[in-house]
């Protein structure tokens, strides 16, 4: 797994998969199909066909994809429909909007102090944008 601007993605290949899930009985798998964390705009080039390979070497097992915040809301859609990936991680979408929050509540009032006040005013927006992550996908 690659970082935006940072580390170019690897895909994560089959074979390396089906050994995985062999000695491991994992229960779940993350894997690197375009998919890179950090990325603050959508746009991630899935690659469906290592996709489609990766749920060969690993039949009926639950896929997640980390970076789910660079994936266009309908990819995101068509991979939960169509694909085995069952979990899209968004913690960047999350921190964004914490951090948009978080600056507008210290703009709003600069000498206040309390954190407790303070946070209080990050929740609503967080919430809001995990139900709209949460909504994309039908």
């Amino acid at each position: 797994m690659g970082y935006a601007g940072e580390v170019q993605s690897v895909g994560t290949g089959p074979a390396e998969v089906a050994r995985f899930v062999a000695e491991t009985g994992v229960d779940a798998l993350a894997v690197s199909v375009g998919n890179s964390h950090l990325m603050q705009v959508q746009g991630a080039a899935i690659d469906r066909s290592l996709l489609r390979a990766i749920e060969t070497a690993c039949l009926g097992l639950p896929l997640v994809l980390h970076g789910g915040s660079g994936i266009v809301a309908a990819e995101r859609l068509a991979l939960a429909r169509e694909t085995a990936v069952r979990k899209f991680n968004i913690g960047t979408e999350m921190r964004m909007a914490f951090g948009a929050a978080l600056r507008a509540a210290l703009a709003r009032d600069p000498a206040r102090f309390d954190r407790d006040q303070i946070l209080a005013e990050t929740v609503a927006p967080m919430v809001v944008a995990a139900c709209g992550s949460i909504t994309t996908l039908g």
